[in-house]
C-alpha cells in the first residue's frame, strides 16, 4: 500500500515538474479570489509570482502590507518569512525611509485618522489619543535628502531654534477594544 502510494506521489511530481509554479497556482488564486479579501488574494499572488527562480520584485501595496504585519506583530512576520518569500527587514526599511516626515502637525496623518474612524463601527470608533513626553538623546546629523541638519528644536511652521533638542512630543491613537 505505501509503494503504490509513492508511486502515485513520484507520478504526480513528473507531472508537475514540468508545469512552472504560475501555471498551476493561477487558476487556483483565480478561483479562491472571489472568497477572499483584496489583501489576502494580492499577498497569494505575490507568493506565486516571486517564485525562488526568478527576480523578487514587490508592489508598493505589497511592501505596505508587509510593512504592517511586521510592525504590528516582528514574530508574525518572521514565522511568515520562514514559510513565504516575503520581503527582507532591509528592503521594508529602505521602503520605510522613503517616507518624509517633517515636524509639526502633518495634515496627511489627521486625515487618515479621520477616514479610519468614519469607516469604523460605534464600537469600535470608541478610541483614546494619547500625548506623552519622550527623552531622546542629544544628536545632530545632516540629511541629504533634505540638505539640513536635523537635532535642533523644530518646531514645525514656526520655525527652529539654535537649541539641541533633548525631547519630544509623541501621540499614540490606540482603540479601546483592542
Amino acid at each position: 500500500m505505501i509503494r503504490t502510494r509513492e508511486s502515485a506521489l513520484c507520478k504526480l511530481r513528473k507531472k508537475y515538474r514540468a508545469k512552472k509554479l504560475k501555471e498551476v497556482c493561477n487558476p487556483l488564486i483565480q478561483s479562491l479570489s472571489s472568497s477572499l479579501n483584496v489583501d489576502t488574494s494580492r499577498f497569494l499572488a505575490s507568493i506565486v509570482r516571486n517564485s525562488k527562480h526568478e527576480g523578487r520584485r514587490w508592489s508598493f501595496k505589497e511592501k505596505v502590507l508587509v510593512v504592517s504585519i511586521l510592525k504590528h506583530s516582528p514574530k508574525s512576520y518572521a514565522f511568515l518569512r520562514s514559510l513565504f518569500p516575503l520581503p527582507s527587514r532591509k528592503t521594508l526599511q529602505s521602503f520605510l525611509n522613503t517616507v518624509q516626515y517633517r515636524t509639526g502637525i502633518n495634515a496627511h496623518v489627521f486625515s487618515v485618522f479621520k477616514d479610519s474612524v468614519q469607516a469604523m463601527s460605534d464600537k469600535d470608533g470608541v478610541c483614546c489619543l494619547m500625548f506623552d513626553k519622550m527623552s531622546i538623546s542629544e544628536h545632530l546629523h545632516f540629511n541629504q535628502k533634505t540638505d539640513c541638519i536635523e537635532g535642533f528644536e523644530d518646531l514645525g511652521r514656526h520655525g527652529r531654534i539654535s537649541n539641541i533638542t533633548n525631547h519630544a512630543l509623541v501621540f499614540m491613537l490606540r482603540g479601546s477594544n483592542q
